[in-house]
C-alpha cells in the first residue's frame, strides 16, 4: 500500500541556520573527508572537480540532516552542481518542490498526437506485445541468467535477462543469403523480423509502402559482433555491414525500400527513447508519412558487462531492483523493439488500430553536471515540465511514469525526486502518481531500453490498468515517496480514478546525459463516421447492416512455404473461435493488411463454423505448390452464349453487390427506353414467370445486361483482363466490357439481334459432339442431311446445327459408337443455313453502330483471331450470326499470347471445359475459373471464382471484395521459418567470468522453470553446415556422411550431474530411443535431467526446423562408489598381444573402410591378439571429461575394424558404465584396453560388444566404458545418409564434371546441364545447398547481391570462357535463363558470340570510394552501363574472395 501524499518541502529546515554557518561547516567537513584544506573548497566550484564520491555523499547528508533538523538525501549532491547550491536547497531557496518552467522555446502547441499503430517485440520471455503484457500483469521477472560452454570445454556464465535465441533468422523470408545472414550482427537480423511483425501488427502491407517516406528511426549502441569479428582473418564486407550499427537503421530501408530518413541513433540507454522523438519529429514536419522507430540489444560479449560490473553499475543477481531499499545496481538484458508510428488523424481516416497516441516528446542533457555518467536530477525536471507543457497536459492528470528505474542506489533516489518535484503532489482524487519500470521485470535492455518502457506504457493506457513493479517489497529508504506524492505499484491496479484520459509519461536516460520523455495518452474512439462504416457484420444468421444476402466472404491464407500458410491459417482459427462473430472483419483484415505469400489458399465460407472447418484443413493439408513465377499473367475474359440461362440468374446480384447492381440500374434505364419492358421486373420476377421468358428478344439482351454486370463486379475486384473473348451472344458482351461498343449500343445489339432470331425458331436443332472437327464433318457428310457445323468449341467437342432428324441421327450414331452427344434445348438451327436469310436484315437494322478502338485485345470467333474495336460494325454482326463460332482457334491464340487465365462470364458454366481442353491440346496449363452457376448465391459462385485466380496469383482488391466490412481485426503474425546462423555458444571462451573448465556437449543453454525439479538444457546437433560452428556431432563420419554417437550424451549427462549434484560421481548408461538415428542431422536438442533417488534420468528429444519433438535418447545416471582397481600389466599385456599396426597403417585402413575419424593421429600404435586390442595414444594438450570419453570411442572403433577388416563398418550404438571419475588434473592415459565383456560371448556380424579402460603410462584405470555395443547402420540410418549424401547427387555430378564434358555434350542436353552446373556453382557462392537453388527464381531474391554476382561472374568466365553479364544476375534472371543464354552462347563455340570477343576489359577502380559510388548508381544506369562498371569490379573481388 501507498502512503497518502502530502504537500512537502522535505528540504526546508526547522529553525533558524544562516547560510554562511553552514556553508562553513560543510566546506570544513568537505575539507576534513578529503583530507586537504578547508580554505582550497571552493564553494562554488563544481563537485564534479572536487572528486566527492557516493560514500562522501552519504557522509555529508548525514551531517547536514543533522545540522538542519531534516533529512537531506543523498541525491541532492548529484542533482545540484555546487556545495553553494546544496546549501541554498538545504535552506529553502534553491528548487525544492515547486515546478519550474523551462526556459526557452516551444514546438508549436497544434500538433496533433502521434499513433501507435503497430507494436512488435522480442523481449525475455515475451515474443509478442500480448505476452508481455501478461508478464506485466503477473510481476514476473525474467533475470535467469545465460549459461554459456564451448567445444574447448569452457563454461561461462552472464547475469541478467536473455533472448532465449538470437541466433536463428529466417534469411530466405528477407531474400538474403546463408552466407550473408552469417555474418550479420544478430541485432539486425532481430530487427528485420521484429519490424516485420510490427508492420503486419499495424495491418500495414510492406510492398504498399515500397518507395513511400517512411522514415526509419533505430536506437542501437551495442558493438559486441562487430568487435568479435573485425580481428577475424576471413571478415569481407560483408562483415563490415553486418556489423556497422549504421546498417541497422538502413538495412531495414533497404529490406522494404524506404525512402524516409534512415538512422541508428546512440545516446546510450536513451537511444531508442530519442528515436522515437526524432520519428514523431520527422512526422511533424512531414518529412515522413509513417515511421518505424525501434531499439535492440543483444549481448555476445561479457567485457561490456565486466567493465561496467568494475564500475559498480550492475547487480550481482542480475535483477533491477526498482526503488526498492534491496536496489544494488541494474542487471543486463537484451531484447528489441518496433513501433509503427502515424500522424493520428491518418490512421483514424485510414481505419488503423490504435494502441495509443504520443501526445509530446523532449529531449535535453544534463551539461556539465556532477560527473559524466552522474544523473542529474535538475535536467530531468526541466525535462518532465518541457514535455508537459508542450503536450497540453496538467501535472495531476498523469496516471502513471514509467521511469528509468535501473535499481541503482544513486539514480532512482534522483529520478524519483525529479519526478515528484516536476508531477508529483496531491491529486483531486487523492491519489499518488504511480511509477514504476519494467526494468524490473526485463532488466536493462540498454540501447533498447527506453522503446521497451514506451511499449508497456501504451499498453497500459490501453487496458487502462497498472502493472505491479516486478520484485518490490520495501521502498527505498532514501526516496520520500509519500512527501513527494509518488507510490510504487505492488499489485494490479486500475487506472486512478476521475482522469477521463489515461496519460503516462515514459523516462529514459543515457549514462552520459543525453535523457529522453514521451508522453502517452489514450487513443481516442473512432469518429462516428467510421464507427458506421466498420460496424457491419456477417453474424452466423446472416448480416447486419448494408447486405441482406449472402453472408459469404473470401478468406486469404498464404506463406511463403506449406509450413507458413498451415501456421497462418491456425492462427486464423485460433482467433476465430475466441471471437465467431468477427468473421467479415477476418476476411476483410486478412485480404488488405496482409502479405499475399507464393503458396495460397483462398476460402469461401457463409459463417464461422464453416470458415474453421476450412481453416483446420489448410493448416492439416496446406497448399504445396506456389504461384509460379509470373503468373498470373495476362487474363481473359470469355463471355457465353445462349443456352446456359436459368430463372433467377443475376437477382442476387442486385441485392447483394452495389458495383452489379448498378450496372443492372443503367441496363434498366436504356432498355425501358428501347423497349418498354423492365430488365429489373424480369430478373426478379417468380420462377414461373421467368421460365417464360424465352423470346431471343428478351433472353438476349437479359444476357448481356448480367454478364457485363459481372464483368464490372470482378474489374472493381482487380480482376482486370487484357484479352476479351465471346462466344456467339457473348461477343456482343465482350465488345461492351472492352470499350468497342457502348452498353447503349450492345444492348440495343442484344435485343435487335434477338427479335431478328425469332425467326430462326423452327428452323431446326442444334447438337454437341464429344468428337473432333474433321470427324464430324466426315459425319456430315455421309449423313447427307442439311446439317452445317456451328462453332468449333474446343478440340474434341463441336456443335452442329441443322435439320431436326439429321442432327438427331449423327447423335444416336456418336453415342453408339460410345462419344459424347447431347441435342441442345430448343428449335434454332444456330449458325447454320437456316439463319443464312437473317444475317443481311441484321447488319441493315445496326447500320448505325459506331464501334470504336480499344486498348485490350479483342479476340474474334468469327474469324478465330484479334480484331479492331473499330471493326466491330454491322457486317461484323452479321457474320457473327451466320458462320460457324471458331472459340477454340480464338482460346489458342489468346493461350499462344501467354494468357495462362481465363474467366468465363455468363449465368452458368458451359465453356470452361472447352478452354481447358484446348489450353492441355496447346501444351499449355492454364487456370480456368466460371463465374455464376445454376442455382447457386451469386456472390459464393464469384467469391469462388476470385478463390480460384488468387490461388493462381492474382492481385485482389479485397477492399472492394468486402466493402463495408466489420472493421480491423489485430492478425496473429507472422510465424517465422528459421534456421541457426552462429552460434553464441562458441563466444563462451571468450567471456571473462569463465568457471572451472567443463567438457561441452548438449547443454547449450540452460534454463529455469517456475516448480518442479526437473532442469533443462537447450542445445544443437549440426552435422557440416558451414553457417554452424563444431560441434559434437559430425565428429565421427562414415563414407561422407557426418554420424552422432552415444558419447556426446553420455558426456551431456555427466556434465549436467556434475551442475546440478556437485561433488558427486557417477556412471552413465546410454539407450537410443526409437527415434534415434546415428546420422548426424541439423537439428535443435533439448535436454532434460530428473534426479531419480541416489542418480538421474535424462532424456534426449530432437527437432528439425520447425517439426515436433521427438525423443532421441536416454541415459541413466547411477552413482558411482569408489573401488580399488588393480593395475594393469602393461609389458606382460603386450608380450600377449602378438600382431602390432603402426599408426599409418591404421589410419590408411580406416579410411579404406570409409572411416573418418577425429584426431585419428592419437591412435600411435596398436597391439592386438585373442586377448584384445591395446592403443598406445599420444598425449593431448587438453584432458577433460569429452576427451577420455572421445579417446575410448576411438579405441572401441579401431579394435572392431581390426577385429575384421572386411565386414561392414561397426558403429556405436549404446553405452553402460560409462565412468570418468576423479578431478581436471587427473593423469594423462596412454593406453587404451579393450576386451571383450565377461560372460559376453555371442558377438555376431549384427552386433559386437566391448569393454575399454583408459590406463595410464603404470597401468592404473583412469576411465571406462563398461559396455560398448557397435552395428552397422540400420536399414532407415542408411537411407538417412544416402539423403544427406545425395540430394544434391545429380547436382554435383554435372557441376564437378570436367568442364569438356558439359561442353560436349548435344545441344539439346546443354540447356539442363547447364542449369545444373549454375545451380551448384550459385550454391557456392551462396553458401546454402544446391537443392535451395531454385532454377525458376530469380537469383538476387535468393540473396545474390553485388559482391556475389562479381564472384560468380569470374568462376563462370574462368570455367567456360564466357562472359555472362552481371547485372542479369541482380535483374531477375533465372538460373535457367542464364544457362540459355550460355548455351545459345556456346553454340557458337566457347569464346562466346560469332566473333568469338569477349567483354573488353576496362582498368581496375582502386579507391573504394569508387567502388561505393558505382555500386550507389547501379539502379539508375542502363543494363549495358552496369555491366561495364561491373566487370571493372571484377578484378577486386577475384582478390577479396
Amino acid at each position: 500500500m501507498c502512503a497518502r501524499p502530502t504537500d512537502r518541502h522535505a528540504l526546508m529546515p526547522s529553525g533558524p541556520l544562516s547560510a554562511s554557518d553552514l556553508t562553513g561547516r560543510l566546506l570544513r567537513r568537505v575539507g576534513e573527508l578529503l583530507d586537504i584544506p578547508a580554505a582550497s573548497v571552493g564553494p562554488d566550484a563544481p563537485l564534479s572537480s572536487l572528486g566527492l564520491t557516493s560514500l562522501h555523499a552519504v557522509t555529508l547528508s548525514e551531517a547536514l540532516a543533522e545540522w538542519s533538523g531534516h533529512p537531506v538525501p543523498t541525491s541532492v549532491f548529484w542533482e545540484t552542481p555546487t556545495l553553494a547550491g546544496i546549501v541554498d536547497r538545504v535552506l529553502g531557496h534553491g528548487p525544492t518542490g515547486e515546478r519550474q518552467e523551462p526556459s526557452g522555446s516551444v514546438p508549436p502547441a497544434d500538433r496533433e498526437p502521434v499513433a501507435i499503430v503497430g507494436i512488435g517485440c522480442r523481449l525475455p520471455g515475451a515474443s509478442t506485445p500480448e505476452q508481455l503484457w501478461q508478464l506485466l500483469l503477473d510481476g514476473r521477472t525474467t533475470a535467469d541468467g545465460l549459461e554459456l560452454r564451448t567445444s574447448e570445454g569452457t563454461r561461462a556464465r552472464l547475469e541478467g535477462s536473455f533472448l532465449d535465441d538470437v541466433d536463428s533468422f529466417d534469411a530466405a523470408f528477407f531474400e538474403i543469403s546463408p552466407r550473408e545472414a552469417a555474418t550479420m550482427d544478430p541485432q539486425q537480423r532481430l530487427l528485420l523480423e521484429t519490424a516485420w511483425e510490427a508492420l503486419e501488427d499495424a495491418g500495414q502491407v510492406p510492398a504498399a509502402l515500397a518507395g513511400s517516406a517512411t522514415g526509419v528511426f533505430v536506437g542501437i549502441s551495442g558493438y559486441d559482433h562487430g568487435r568479435l569479428h573485425f580481428g577475424d582473418p576471413d571478415a569481407d564486407l560483408h562483415i563490415g555491414t553486418g556489423s556497422a550499427l549504421s546498417i541497422a537503421a538502413n538495412r531495414l530501408s533497404y529490406a522494404f525500400h524506404f525512402t524516409g530518413p534512415s538512422l541508428a541513433v546512440d545516446t546510450a540507454c536513451s537511444s531508442s527513447l530519442v528515436a522515437v522523438h526524432l520519428a514523431c519529429r520527422s512526422l511533424w514536419e512531414g518529412e515522413s508519412e509513417l515511421a518505424l522507430a525501434a531499439g535492440v540489444n543483444v549481448i555476445l560479449d561479457g567485457a561490456v558487462g565486466d567493465a561496467f560490473a568494475r564500475a559498480g553499475f550492475l547487480s550481482p543477481d542480475g535483477r533491477c531492483k526498482t526503488f526498492d531499499a534491496a536496489a544494488d545496481g541494474y542487471g543486463r538484458g537484451e531484447g528489441c523493439a518496433v513501433v509503427v508510428l502515424k500522424p493520428l488523424a491518418r490512421a483514424l481516416a485510414d481505419g488503423d488500430p490504435v494502441h495509443a497516441v504520443i501526445k509530446s516528446t523532449a529531449v535535453n542533457q544534463d551539461g556539465h553536471s556532477n560527473g559524466l555518467t552522474a544523473p542529474s536530477g535538475t535536467a530531468q525536471e526541466r525535462l518532465l515540465t518541457a514535455a508537459y507543457r508542450r503536450a497540453g497536459v496538467a501535472p495531476g492528470a498523469v496516471g502513471y511514469i514509467e521511469a528509468h528505474g535501473t535499481g541503482t542506489p544513486l539514480g532512482d533516489p534522483v529520478e524519483a525526486r525529479a519526478i515528484g518535484r516536476a508531477l508529483g503532489g496531491v491529486r483531486e482524487s487523492g491519489e499518488p502518481l504511480y511509477v514504476g519500470s519494467v526494468k524490473s521485470n526485463l532488466g536493462h535492455l540498454e540501447a533498447a531500453a527506453g522503446i521497451t518502457g514506451l511499449v508497456k506504457a501504451a499498453l497500459c493506457v490501453r487496458h487502462r490498468t497498472i502493472p505491479p513493479t516486478a520484485g518490490y517489497r520495501t521502498p527505498n529508504p532514501g526516496i520520500g515517496f509519500a512527501d513527494l506524492g509518488l507510490c510504487v505499484p505492488d499489485r494490479v491496479l486500475a487506472w486512478p480514478e476521475g482522469q477521463d484520459e489515461a496519460v503516462a509519461g515514459v523516462s529514459s536516460f543515457g549514462f552520459g546525459g543525453t535523457n529522453a520523455h514521451v508522453v502517452v495518452g489514450e487513443a481516442p474512439a473512432a469518429p462516428a463516421a467510421v464507427a458506421a462504416a466498420t460496424d457491419t457484420a456477417y453474424g452466423e444468421d446472416g448480416p447486419e447492416g448494408r447486405r441482406t444476402g449472402s453472408g459469404a466472404v473470401l478468406l486469404p491464407v498464404s506463406g511463403t512455404d506449406p509450413g507458413g500458410a498451415a501456421q497462418q491459417a491456425a492462427g486464423y482459427r485460433g482467433l476465430l473461435e475466441g471471437e465467431p462473430s468477427r468473421l467479415s472483419a477476418l476476411a476483410y483484415t486478412a485480404g488488405t493488411r496482409r502479405t499475399h505469400h507464393r503458396f495460397r489458399r483462398a476460402l469461401v465460407a457463409g459463417d464461422a463454423r464453416e470458415a474453421g472447418d476450412l481453416l483446420a484443413g489448410v493448416a492439416a493439408e496446406p497448399p504445396d505448390r506456389p504461384v509460379p513465377p509470373g503468373r498470373p499473367g495476362p487474363t481473359a475474359f470469355v463471355f457465353s452464349g445462349q443456352g446456359n440461362q436459368w430463372p433467377g440468374m443475376g437477382r442476387e446480384l442486385l441485392r447483394d453487390e452495389p458495383v452489379a447492381a448498378a450496372v443492372l440500374g443503367e441496363c434498366d434505364d436504356i432498355l425501358a427506353k428501347l423497349t418498354g419492358w423492365s430488365l429489373l421486373e424480369r430478373l426478379t420476377a417468380d420462377e414461373e414467370a421467368a421460365a417464360g421468358h424465352d423470346d431471343p428478344a428478351v433472353l438476349q439482351p437479359v444476357l448481356v445486361s448480367v454478364q457485363l454486370a459481372v464483368a464490372r463486379l470482378l474489374e472493381s475486384w482487380g480482376i482486370v483482363p487484357e484479352h476479351y473473348v465471346g462466344h456467339s451472344l457473348g461477343e456482343v458482351s465482350a465488345a461492351a466490357a472492352a470499350g468497342a461498343l457502348s452498353t447503349e449500343e450492345a444492348l440495343f445489339l442484344a435485343v435487335t439481334r434477338g427479335e431478328v432470331m425469332r425467326e430462326a425458331t423452327g428452323t431446326g436443332s442444334t447438337a454437341l459432339l464429344g468428337l473432333p472437327a474433321d470427324e464430324v464433318h466426315a459425319r456430315i457428310e455421309a449423313a447427307g442431311g442439311a446439317v452445317d457445323t456451328a462453332a468449333w468449341n474446343a478440340p474434341r467437342s463441336t456443335l452442329v446445327a441443322g435439320d431436326g432428324p439429321t442432327v438427331e441421327r449423327l447423335v444416336r450414331q456418336a453415342a453408339a459408337d460410345g462419344a459424347f452427344a447431347r441435342v441442345l434445348p430448343g428449335t434454332t438451327a444456330f449458325h447454320s443455313r437456316f439463319v443464312e436469310p437473317l444475317h443481311e436484315r441484321l447488319a441493315a437494322e445496326v447500320q448505325d453502330l459506331a464501334p470504336q478502338d480499344v486498348a485490350a485485345t479483342l479476340v474474334s470467333t468469327v474469324t478465330g483471331g484479334p480484331v479492331d474495336g473499330s471493326a466491330l460494325g454491322a457486317a461484323y454482326w452479321a457474320r457473327n450470326l451466320r458462320e460457324p463460332v471458331r472459340f477454340t482457334q480464338a482460346v489458342r491464340h489468346v493461350t499462344d499470347a501467354g494468357c495462362r487465365t481465363f474467366v468465363e462470364i455468363g449465368a452458368h458454366p458451359t465453356l470452361t471445359p472447352a478452354v481447358l481442353e484446348t489450353a492441355a491440346a496447346a501444351g499449355s496449363d492454364v487456370v480456368a475459373a466460371p463465374t455464376l452457376r445454376r442455382g447457386e448465391p451469386a456472390r459464393t459462385a464469384l467469391l469462388h471464382t476470385a478463390a480460384t485466380l488468387y490461388e493462381a496469383g492474382a492481385r485482389l482488391d479485397f477492399a472492394a471484395v468486402h466493402p463495408g466490412s466489420a472493421g480491423v481485426l489485430r492478425l496473429p503474425v507472422r510465424q517465422w521459418n528459421r534456421q541457426r546462423f552462429g552460434d553464441r555458444a562458441h563466444l563462451a571462451a571468450r567471456m571473462s567470468r569463465a568457471v572451472s573448465p567443463a567438457p561441452a556437449g548438449l547443454l547449450g543453454r540452460r534454463f529455469s522453470v517456475a516448480a518442479g525439479d526437473v532442469h533443462y538444457w537447450d542445445g544443437a546437433l549440426a552435422p557440416h553446415t558451414p553457417h554452424l560452428p563444431a560441434c559434437q556431432a559430425g565428429r565421427y563420419s562414415l563414407a561422407g556422411v557426418p554420424l552422432h554417437l552415444p558419447d556426446s550424451l553420455a558426456a551431456a549427462a555427466l556434465d549436467a550431474g556434475e551442475v546440478v549434484f556437485p561433488g558427486e560421481q557417477f556412471t552413465v548408461d546410454v539407450q537410443p530411443g526409437p527415434a534415434a538415428v546415428r546420422v548426424a542431422q541439423d537439428t535443435v536438442t533439448q535436454l532434460a535431467l530428473t534426479p531419480d533417488g541416489a542418480g538421474a534420468r535424462l532424456t534426449l528429444h530432437t527437432r528439425e526446423g520447425e517439426g515436433e519433438w521427438l525423443p532421441y535418447a536416454e541415459a541413466i545416471l547411477t552413482e558411482e562408489r569408489p573401488v580399488p582397481r588393480e593395475p594393469v600389466d602393461i609389458a606382460a599385456l603386450l608380450g600377449r598381444l602378438p600382431e602390432r599396426t603402426p599408426g599409418e597403417a591404421l589410419r590408411t585402413g580406416l579410411v579404406a573402410a570409409g572411416w573418418s575419424l577425429p584426431e585419428p593421429e592419437r591412435a600411435e600404435e596398436v597391439h592386438h591378439g585373442p586377448e584384445g586390442t591395446l592403443v598406445r595414444l599420444r598425449a593431448a594438450t587438453v584432458w577433460n571429461r569429452h576427451a577420455m570419453v572421445d579417446c575410448a570411442v576411438l579405441a572401441a572403433v579401431v579394435a572392431a575394424h581390426l577385429a575384421d577388416r572386411e565386414a561392414a563398418a561397426q558403429v556405436p550404438a549404446r553405452l553402460a558404465g560409462v565412468s570418468v571419475p576423479g578431478a581436471a588434473d587427473r593423469a594423462v592415459p596412454a593406453w587404451a584396453h579393450v576386451t571383450v565383456p565377461e560372460g559376453q560371448d555371442d558377438n555376431t556380424a549384427e552386433e559386437l560388444a566391448l569393454r575399454v579402460r583408459l590406463l595410464d603410462a603404470e597401468g592404473q584405470v583412469l576411465a571406462g566404458i563398461g559396455r560398448i555395443a557397435l552395428t552397422p547402420l540400420a536399414d532407415a540410418e542408411s537411407a538417412a545418409a544416402a539423403a544427406l549424401l545425395h540430394q544434391d547427387e545429380a547436382l554435383l555430378a554435372v557441376a564437378d564434371a570436367p568442364i569438356h564434358e558439359l561442353l560436349a555434350a548435344s545441344p539439346a542436353e546443354r540447356p539442363g546441364l547447364l542449369t545444373d552446373y549454375l545451380r551448384k556453382e550459385t550454391a557456392r557462392v551462396l553458401r546454402m545447398p544446391a537443392s535451395s537453388v531454385d532454377p525458376a527464381v530469380p537469383m538476387n531474391t535468393l540473396g545474390l547481391d553485388s559482391i556475389m554476382s562479381l564472384e560468380l561472374h569470374r568462376r563462370l568466365e574462368a570455367a567456360l570462357g564466357v562472359e555472362v553479364p552481371v547485372v542479369r544476375f541482380l535483374r531477375g534472371a533465372t538460373t535457367a535463363d542464364i544457362a540459355a543464354e550460355l548455351a545459345a552462347s556456346l553454340a557458337d563455340g566457347p569464346g562466346g558470340p560469332a566473333d568469338g570477343a569477349a567483354a573488353p576489359r576496362h582498368a581496375e577502380l582502386e579507391d573504394p570510394a569508387d567502388i561505393e559510388r558505382l555500386l550507389a548508381e547501379l539502379d539508375d544506369l542502363p543494363e549495358e552501363e552496369v555491366d561495364s562498371l561491373l566487370q571493372r569490379l571484377a578484378p577486386q573481388a577475384a582478390e577479396q574472395s
